[in-house]
Order: structure tokens, then C-alpha cells, then sequence
């Protein structure tokens, strides 16, 4: 049999857990989509028309593109290349 204190515990921290999860859990979230979908369509339109000059406004010239060994690419330059390539 559990005590009344005991009982009482567990009563005082299954209500903060519910209102920790109920505080935290149930927050909307920010939709980044509007902001983010421009950037996806240029990315894709560069990759399918070989205009590389459209990464120049999405990726620091320093980035790295971690793929397979035949297609990693270690800065901007390297990437644009590579599609240069890919499309002749």
C-alpha cells in the first residue's frame, strides 16, 4: 500500500510533467517554407539549366558538398563544375 505522501508525489509530478509537455509540446512550430521555397527553386533551376551563377546567391563560397568520392565537391567553384560537367 502506498502512503498519502507518496500518493501526493506522484499526484504533484505527474501534473507538472503533463503541464511541462502541455507548455512545450503543444507550441506551433514556424513554417520556414515560405522563405526556404525560392531558395529550393533556384537551387533546382541552376541544376537543370547548367546556370551555375544562380548559386552565387545561395551558398558561401566556402561551403562543402559531402557526397560519394566522384562527386564531392570542396568549395562553390568546385560544385559549379561539377554541373558544367554533368550538363555537357
Amino acid at each position: 500500500m502506498i502512503s498519502l505522501n507518496k500518493r501526493l508525489l506522484l499526484t504533484n509530478l505527474t501534473g507538472l510533467l503533463i503541464g511541462v509537455f502541455l507548455v512545450s509540446g503543444c507550441q506551433q512550430q514556424e513554417d520556414y517554407s515560405k522563405e526556404l521555397k525560392p531558395l529550393v527553386d533556384k537551387y533546382n533551376s541552376a541544376w537543370e539549366t547548367g546556370n551555375v551563377d544562380e548559386f552565387d546567391d545561395i551558398f558561401h563560397p566556402d561551403f562543402v558538398r559531402h557526397s560519394d568520392a566522384s562527386t564531392s565537391a570542396i568549395n562553390l567553384e568546385e560544385l559549379k563544375k561539377l554541373i558544367k560537367d554533368f550538363h555537357t
